[in-house]
C-alpha cells in the first residue's frame, strides 16, 4: 500500500515537472502578447507577438498588431533623427499589415488601411537615409567634381546595359539588379547638388529653376533605376535621360581648366573617330567646352589669383599678356573647331589654302589647347609637394654649387617667355604629337574593347554550349 502510494506521488511529480515544459498555446502567447502591449511595453509585446504571425488560427490578427508595433518603432526612430532604422521598421510594418490585408481576401480592413498610411513615411524615411548616407558619401567633395563622375559612369552604364539584356535569364536578373544599384546611386548624386545650390545661389527665381531640374534628374535616375531592375527594354532610353541631365549639370558647373581639358578629349575622340556618347558628335562636343571655357574664364582667373594670392605671398599673378595670349588661343581654337563640326565648302577651300588636310586642323586645334594648359595658373607647391617630387625624382636634383650663372640665365629666360607673347606658329610641337599619339591609343584601346565585348557575347539558340 504504501509502495502504491509512493509511485502515485512519484508519477504526481513527474507529470506536475513535464506540465511545466509544455510550450503554451497560441491563444496563452496571443494573451501574453496582448497584456504587454497594453502594458506599453512594446519591445516585449513585439517579440511575443511575432512568431504567431505564421499560425493559421492567429496569423492575421498577429500580423496586424505585429505591424502596428513596427509602425510605433518607426515613428519613435524617426522623431530620434535615425531615419535609415526607421526605414526598417517602417518596412517590417508593411509586411505585417499587408500579411493581414491579404488574409482578409480584399476586403476593405484596418490593415488594408493601415498599409495605405504606411508606404509615404516609409519612402520619406527611405529618403532621408539615402540623402544621409549620400551626404556622408560625397563629403568634401566639389559640385563639379561629383557630377563629372557620375556622368563618365552613366556613359560606361550606357555601354553596359544592351549585354545585360542578352545574357541568358539568371544572369541577365543579377545583371539587371547591379545595373539598378547602379542607377540609384545615381539619384543620389543630386543631393549634394541641391545643398550646393541652397548654399551659393541667393537669386531665388534661378535656385527655383535649379532645384525643378535637380529634382527632375532625380526622378529620372530612379525611374531608370525601377526599369531596369525589372529588365524594361526602354531602361535603356531612360538611362540615356539620367545622362543627359548630367551632361548638362556637367557643363554649367566644370571649371575652366577642366573645360578646356574636355575640349582636348572631344577633339582627340573626333580625330580617332571613336563612337558617339549618348548621340553626341564629338566634333559639336569639343566647341562647346571651349565655348564654356571662354565665357568662364575671365571671372575664374580673377577668382583664383585671389585666393592664391592670400593663400601664399609666392604666388606670381598672370601677366596681362599671357591672358591675352588665353584668350586669343582660346577664340582660334573654337573657330576651328566649329569649322570641324560641319566644314563648308568656303571653309574646305580657306584649308587648301593654307596647305591643310583635316588632320593638321585637328593638330593645330590640339596644339593651341597645349598651349592653353601651359599658359593657365597653377597654385604654387607647398614644401611638402616639392619634397615629394624630390624625393621621386633624384636624378632631377641639382647641386646649387653647380652652374650658377646657368641657372640664373634659365630663370631669366623663363620669365621673358611669360612675359612676351608668343607670335603666331604652325603648333607643330612635340605637345601636339602626344595628344595625337594619345588619340591613337584612345583608339587602340576601344578596339580592343570591342573585340572583347564580341568574344564574350552570348551565344545563339542554335550554338551548343559545351
Amino acid at each position: 500500500m504504501k509502495t502504491s502510494i509512493f509511485l502515485f506521488a512519484a508519477f504526481a511529480a513527474i507529470a506536475a515537472f513535464a506540465g511545466q515544459d509544455e510550450e503554451p498555446t497560441p491563444s496563452e502567447t496571443w494573451n501574453k502578447g496582448v497584456a504587454e502591449y497594453l502594458a506599453g511595453d512594446v519591445t516585449n509585446a513585439l517579440a511575443t507577438i511575432k512568431p504567431l504571425t505564421l499560425e493559421r488560427t492567429h496569423g492575421a490578427r498577429a500580423s496586424e498588431l505585429a505591424g502596428a508595433l513596427e509602425f510605433a518603432e518607426a515613428r519613435g526612430l524617426q522623431q530620434a533623427d535615425d531615419p535609415a532604422a526607421a526605414a526598417e521598421r517602417y518596412a517590417a510594418a508593411a509586411a505585417g499589415f499587408q500579411r493581414a490585408a491579404f488574409a482578409a481576401e480584399g476586403a476593405d480592413t484596418p490593415a488594408l488601411r493601415n498599409l495605405s498610411r504606411t508606404i509615404r513615411p516609409l519612402e520619406d524615411a527611405k529618403a532621408q537615409a539615402r540623402t544621409r548616407a549620400a551626404a556622408k558619401r560625397f563629403e568634401g567633395q566639389s559640385p563639379d567634381k561629383i557630377v563629372a563622375e557620375a556622368q563618365r559612369d552613366a556613359v560606361k552604364m550606357l555601354a553596359d546595359y544592351p549585354s545585360a539584356l542578352e545574357k541568358r535569364p539568371a544572369d541577365a536578373i543579377a545583371a539587371a539588379e547591379a545595373m539598378a544599384k547602379r542607377a540609384e546611386r545615381l539619384a543620389d548624386v543630386w543631393a549634394p547638388l541641391e545643398s550646393a545650390v541652397a548654399a551659393s545661389v541667393t537669386n531665388e527665381q534661378v535656385a527655383v529653376e535649379l532645384r525643378k531640374r535637380i529634382d527632375g534628374g532625380r526622378e529620372a535616375a530612379r525611374d531608370a533605376a525601377a526599369k531596369m531592375e525589372d529588365l524594361d527594354p526602354s531602361g535603356g532610353s531612360a538611362l540615356a535621360a539620367v545622362e543627359k541631365n548630367l551632361f548638362d549639370f556637367h557643363t554649367m558647373l566644370i571649371l575652366p581648366p577642366e573645360a578646356i581639358a574636355e575640349s582636348a578629349r572631344a577633339t582627340t575622340n573626333a580625330f580617332a573617330n571613336l563612337p558617339q556618347e549618348n548621340g553626341r558628335n564629338w566634333n559639336a562636343v569639343a566647341p562647346a567646352f571651349t565655348s564654356v571655357f571662354r565665357a568662364k574664364f575671365p571671372q575664374w582667373l580673377e577668382m583664383f589669383e585671389q585666393q592664391q594670392s592670400q593663400a601664399s605671398t609666392n604666388y606670381v599673378p598672370l601677366t596681362a599678356e599671357a591672358k591675352e595670349e588665353i584668350i586669343r588661343l582660346a577664340e582660334e581654337t573654337g573657330n576651328l573647331q566649329m569649322s570641324l563640326a560641319d566644314p563648308s565648302p568656303a571653309t574646305l577651300t580657306a584649308w587648301a589654302g593654307q596647305g591643310w588636310e583635316k588632320e593638321d586642323v585637328y593638330t593645330n586645334v590640339l596644339a593651341k589647347i597645349a598651349r592653353i594648359e601651359g599658359l593657365l595658373p597653377k597654385p604654387p607647391q607647398d614644401a611638402n609637394q616639392q619634397q615629394q617630387q624630390q624625393q621621386e625624382n633624384p636624378q632631377q636634383q641639382q647641386n646649387p654649387q653647380d652652374e650658377p650663372q646657368n641657372d640664373e640665365r634659365q630663370q631669366d629666360d623663363s620669365q621673358d617667355e611669360q612675359q612676351q607673347p608668343q607670335e603666331e606658329q604652325p603648333y607643330d610641337d612635340d605637345a601636339a604629337e602626344a595628344l595625337m599619339q594619345r588619340a591613337q591609343e584612345r583608339n587602340d584601346e576601344h578596339e580592343e574593347e570591342k573585340k572583347a565585348r564580341l568574344m564574350n557575347a552570348p551565344l545563339s539558340p542554335n550554338e551548343r554550349d559545351w
